[in-house]
């Protein structure tokens, strides 16, 4: 078999050339050339690519959103005034302690396995909304801010978070079934 690597690692087999033999089936990380069938060995869980992978996705979901957040903010102080201005930045704190909290838990999740991650990203999902719609109803009854300014904000945050998710994921390839069975 031919296994893909690299080609800036001269540590690997076949001298970082881009290629190397590899006795047994190409390992699920070698169409991305990010790892080395030793690693395997040492990382039999897959926590370590997995924690590499949600990195990324969690950069580009970060990048986007402070775009996004960074207009809504714009957009609000500009159409509504200071109040307009509050109300977004209060959505956008929102918003980033909230999705703060998810990085921080399934990220140290991540480093236990997979499994674990998807488990812990799923209950913090439901506790988050939970949560939000207490916040919101906590928020809900002030005057000091525009609460339409926070809640356009907080939606146009959170749709730009889930669309960088989506789009980051489907471009790093991740296979969701094991090649060999194993593990």
């Amino acid at each position: 078999m031919i296994l893909f690597v690299d080609r800036g690692k001269p540590g690997y087999p076949g001298g970082g050339r881009g290629i190397a033999p590899y006795s047994r089936a190409v390992s699920r990380d070698a169409p991305l050339g990010q790892t080395h069938p030793s690693d395997e060995a040492s990382d039999p869980s897959g926590a370590k690519q997995m924690i590499a992978k949600y990195g990324q996705v969690v950069r580009w979901s970060a990048a986007l959103t402070s775009v996004v957040a960074a207009v809504a903010v714009v957009l609000c102080a500009v159409l509504i005034g200071a109040k307009g201005a509050y109300g977004a930045l209060i959505g956008v704190a929102v918003v980033t302690v909230f999705f703060g909290i998810s990085i921080l838990v399934v990220g140290r999740a991540a480093r236990i396995s997979p499994p674990v991650m998807m488990a812990t990203a799923l209950a913090t999902y439901v506790v988050k909304i939970i949560a939000f719609m207490i916040v919101l109803i906590a928020l809900g009854k002030s005057t000091a801010f525009s609460g339409r300014s926070l809640g356009f904000t907080a939606i146009a945050c959170i749709l730009a978070w889930m669309v960088a998710q989506i789009v980051t994921t489907m471009r790093l390839k991740l296979l969701y079934v094991e090649p060999d069975g194993q593990r």
